[in-house]
């Protein structure tokens, strides 16, 4: 499934710097999207772990684009209404996508209002209803988050990395080709498009991303930028330097200097501290340690079985939920609330009781927290397997007497 969104999302960006650039593919056009698109951390993260927002949110801004670009050349209901529905589906798949959806409908309208809009359409309602999501937005974020939060006494989502840049050459980049662009057209020297209002979204989810969680630009948050960033280069491959050297060159010499530059550009990319192999690199081990961790917990429980001693697991609630553990042979799930320090059994012997831990129950820190959360009660838990010494997670402990 993850193939198949990366695959369309490369696809559709492809057809959307076709639309810009006149309705013609260049040669090394394709090459130049897929391999600036796939191999950039971020797309790494986003889709080799278990990450499913940004990549969902990344294929229905990608087919959001096309379907902008198709409304603006024939106003079909059809394309309003695959427009919308892909930004509407987008509200709910991540907090701030509103942004990516809304600034370009902003950025139009301003166009329409001071005569810049080279499209000369009949209408603009697509965009009136994409602004009237922010009230959807508010309603929702009333309604689903903040009510429900204030209900449960709960605080919201903090990041210690707030406030933080970590930019690479392609947020430089895109900055730079959309403030020229900016500037180009406030004084007419250039018309507008769809890519010019996309640059505008793409800026403000990036700076509302430093302003929540911080902005590292090889996290998976930043997604949606890259493919901007892309959509940029590409259509300035498509737009000027290809045509440029097709009138002094061959197609074919044209398309192999695209995946030359293309990979000229992922070379230099490579001594940046954070690159593509990096990521995939430490997300296959990490993949490796939970796998084996499991292996081993159910082999320790099965050796159990045959003994006929007591099967009791215990986990806290990570990515790894009960799920999870539940195709493991135990007698006894048991959660354990590593705020409260109260345990649960939520599935086998004695399920929906609260439980008492037993000296030799087995607990497992298969992928996220540290044993040092219980405080005081960590000492009662010895190491009995750990993936890799010096690593975290990926460890079994035991229940002493």
């Amino acid at each position: 499934m993850s193939a198949l969104e990366l695959v369309a999302i490369v696809l559709l960006a492809n057809r959307a710097v076709t639309t810009l650039s006149g309705g013609s593919e260049w040669p090394g056009q394709l090459w130049l999207i897929s391999l600036l698109l796939l191999f950039h951390p971020a797309t790494g993260w986003a889709f080799f772990q278990l990450i499913y927002s940004e990549r969902l949110l990344t294929l229905l801004f990608s087919l959001f684009i096309c379907a902008v670009l198709e409304h603006q050349r024939t106003e079909s209901r059809q394309s309003f209404a695959l427009a919308f529905g892909c930004a509407l589906v987008g509200l709910f798949v991540k907090d701030i996508a509103v942004i990516l959806f809304v600034a370009p409908a902003i950025f139009t309208l301003m166009l329409a209002a001071s005569r810049r809009d080279p499209g000369k359409r009949q209408s603009y309602a697509l965009e009136w209803w994409l602004c009237g999501l922010s009230v959807v937005t508010i309603a929702a974020y009333l309604v689903l988050s903040l009510l429900p939060s204030l209900y449960g006494g709960s605080h919201g989502f903090s990041n210690s990395d707030r406030l933080t840049l970590i930019a690479d050459w392609r947020l430089l980049a895109l900055s730079l080709f959309s403030l020229t662009r900016w500037l180009l057209i406030v004084r007419d020297r250039c018309k507008a498009n769809v890519l010019d209002a996309l640059n505008l979204g793409a800026l403000a989810y990036a700076a509302a991303l430093f302003l929540s969680v911080g902005y590292p630009y090889e996290s998976f948050w930043t997604l949606p930028v890259q493919l901007v960033t892309v959509l940029d280069l590409a259509l300035i491959w498509s737009r000027w330097a290809a045509p440029a050297l097709h009138r002094k060159t061959t197609p074919a010499f044209v398309g192999a200097f695209g995946i030359t530059l293309s990979a000229g550009v992922l070379a230099l990319e490579s001594g940046q501290a954070q690159t593509f192999s990096k990521r995939i690199g430490k997300i296959q081990v990490n993949q490796q340690k939970w796998r084996t961790t499991f292996e081993e917990l159910e082999a320790l429980l099965n050796e159990r079985r045959r003994a006929g001693e007591p099967r009791n697991l215990i986990f806290m609630q990570t990515w790894f939920g009960r799920a999870e553990y539940e195709r493991l042979p135990y007698e006894r799930l048991i959660e354990l609330d590593p705020v409260t320090r109260t345990y649960f059994v939520v599935d086998g012997i004695g399920r929906g009781r609260r439980y008492r831990p037993q000296p030799g129950d087995l607990l497992a820190n298969i992928d996220k927290r540290k044993l040092t959360v219980l405080g005081d009660e960590s000492s009662r838990y010895a190491e009995v397997y750990r993936f890799r010494p010096g690593m975290n997670y990926g460890a079994i402990y035991e229940r002493q007497p």
